[in-house]
């Protein structure tokens, strides 16, 4: 940030600004990659692992519900 030709007050603070000046320039971003956090993949792994177990109890639940009605 740069300033010029500052107008001051009788306590030396700025008053009017008469030039200006910020860079923008934007930074370069860091090269994102596509693969997923290993926080993020353990989770996938694990709700796969829970779907899977879950399916097999429906289907035991079926099996026990089949055979009460007999």
């Amino acid at each position: 940030m740069k300033t010029q030709e500052m107008e001051k007050d009788e306590k030396g603070r700025p008053l009017i600004y008469k030039e200006f000046f910020v860079d923008v320039t934007p930074a370069s971003r860091p090269a994102k990659g596509k693969t997923l956090c290993p926080s993020v993949e353990k989770e996938k792994i694990e709700v796969l692992r829970l779907e899977s177990i879950n399916q097999k109890l429906q289907k035991k639940n079926k099996m026990i519900y089949a055979i009460e009605k007999i």
